[in-house]
């Protein structure tokens, strides 16, 4: 059984080089180029094996959906060109895909580090495996790269959503639980997320809260129609939420009239939302 390693890039010389030490030869590595100007190619091509895909203006949706267009494994997975991998995970992993008829996804856990490969301070601690369930999708770290996909799955499922600039992998992972995809759990911790600031979704200056709570909200908008009860539930919860997060950005930014904005969407979309927020507000302080 095959492993294909998705990576988008776009001028990650930087660290694209650390994040492929140690990639398994056999692996497929498909690196996915959004129009780099820096060393990204070279990087890239210099590991045999690595097959490097030109799609210049893509996103990091886009790319990942070229990727698994473009590969023929089995099993694949998602490797930001900043982070690292716990290769030898690999193989069993791909044991447990080969051993399993019809098992859809193999959960890792993760944890955070700095530039130097440290535990990043003022983080939350490592995250041993667990599967995948609604509240972790819609409240929690989705950590879509600690995880592992049969490639089966994304035509099942469908691609990624590219209407999400930066939450397409939660919206994702939220089509895997409401079609049922079939979980199990990796042995130990197999990726660790680089903290930056570069970084679009995992920086400490939450520089995309704003357009992240903003793209939470029409998430949770797209799929509240056709959800069944227990699941509406949350995702009016997860709207909330969402909004919370958006509105607190916006007025951090000093932005009235995005503030207003999304406050009054909300309020169109769930007239009851403000009675929701006491409890979230104290669950948040707990």
């Amino acid at each position: 059984m095959r492993l294909a390693v998705i990576t988008a890039t776009l001028n990650s010389a930087a660290h694209l080089a650390r994040a492929m030490a140690g990639l398994p030869q056999a692996a497929e590595h498909l690196v996915v180029d959004g129009g780099s100007t820096d060393d990204t190619e070279r990087i890239a091509r210099g590991r045999p094996g690595t097959r490097f895909i030109a799609l210049p203006g893509s996103s990091i949706y886009e790319a990942w959906n070229a990727g698994v267009r473009a590969s023929s494994a089995e099993v694949v997975c998602f490797v930001n060109s900043d982070d690292e991998v716990d290769w030898p995970a690999a193989a069993a992993v791909l044991a447990r895909f080969a051993a399993v008829d019809g098992l859809e996804i193999v959960n890792g856990g993760f944890r955070y580090v700095d530039e130097s490969g440290a535990a990043a301070a003022g983080l939350p601690p490592a995250r041993e495996p667990a599967p995948l369930t609604l509240e972790t999708v819609l409240f929690d770290v989705c950590a879509i790269n600690a995880r592992w996909f049969r490639r089966s799955l994304f035509e099942r499922i469908g691609p990624f959503d590219t209407r999400y600039a930066l939450a397409a992998d939660r919206e994702w992972l939220l089509r895997c639980m409401l079609g049922g995809a079939e979980q199990s759990v990796a042995d130990g911790l197999t990726y660790r997320y680089r903290i930056h600031g570069g970084s679009r979704t995992m920086n400490t200056a939450r520089s995309n809260a704003l357009r992240i709570g903003r793209e939470h909200m029409a998430m949770a908008v797209d799929h509240l129609d056709k959800a069944d009860i227990r699941v509406r539930a949350a995702l009016h919860r997860f709207h909330t939420e969402a909004m919370l997060t958006a509105a607190a950005a916006a007025w951090r930014e000093r932005r009235a009239g995005t503030l207003a904005a999304v406050c009054l969407g909300a309020l169109r979309r769930q007239p009851s939302w403000p009675l929701r927020v006491p409890a979230i507000l104290a669950a948040r302080r707990r």
